[in-house]
């Protein structure tokens, strides 16, 4: 398993026209994120948590998965972990990402939203906390709120990542930024130097 890690790491992956940043290389394949938001959105209208049944999943599932077109054939559909967490009551990462591992969505899907693991593994600071203080060196560090997939431990709260880079319990019905995730199929050779602009081309 390899994480990319930093402020600004070579792991720019370009396809079609979109550009995304490598967050991981492992034996599930390759896990991307948009490195630009695609929307502006409520988690869930009806205050839900879990990722299933909530207007981001509908929408990321839905037309957003659509335009991607082609690119489709790239993508690999599967269970996501959306664990509740207490963020007061966990030390350590391997802590917060068992906790995150406890519960999986009921339905395979194609793209999903970052956990507060993917942020925490990709700060390169040692004082990095699993409340995101410290976290600063980070490439997921973004100026505006966007959402995780993760809700809060027994409340009808999902966490965000906040512009400061500190993690923070909010209603779903406000509004943030959506950053989609997911895994391409398998290993694939991938050309170019993985800078900005000099991105990663999937080859084969």
């Amino acid at each position: 398993t390899y994480v990319f890690t930093g402020a600004d790491p070579n792991n720019y992956l370009k396809i079609a026209n979109t550009v995304y940043r490598i967050m991981r290389i492992d034996h599930n394949g390759i896990k991307v994120i948009r490195d630009q938001p695609v929307t502006n959105m409520s988690f869930s209208e009806q205050n839900g948590v879990r990722f299933d049944g909530t207007g981001v999943n509908q929408y990321l599932n839905g037309p957003y998965l659509e335009t991607l077109a082609s690119d489709q054939t790239y993508l690999n559909k599967r269970i996501w972990n959306v664990g509740s967490l207490d963020l007061s009551r966990l030390k350590s990462i391997d802590q917060l990402q068992r906790e995150e591992t406890r519960y999986q969505t009921t339905k395979s899907y194609y793209i999903s939203l970052p956990t507060i693991s993917d942020y925490i593994m990709a700060s390169s600071s040692k004082t990095c906390s699993v409340n995101g203080e410290h976290c600063q060196d980070n490439y997921l560090l973004k100026k505006t709120p966007y959402w995780t997939r993760i809700p809060v431990f027994e409340q009808k709260l999902i966490y965000q990542i906040q512009g400061d880079g500190v993690v923070t319990a909010m209603t779903p019905s406000t509004k943030a930024d959506l950053y989609p995730v997911m895994y391409l199929k398998g290993y694939k050779t991938l050309m170019g130097t993985g800078t900005k602009n000099d991105p990663y081309i999937i080859q084969g």
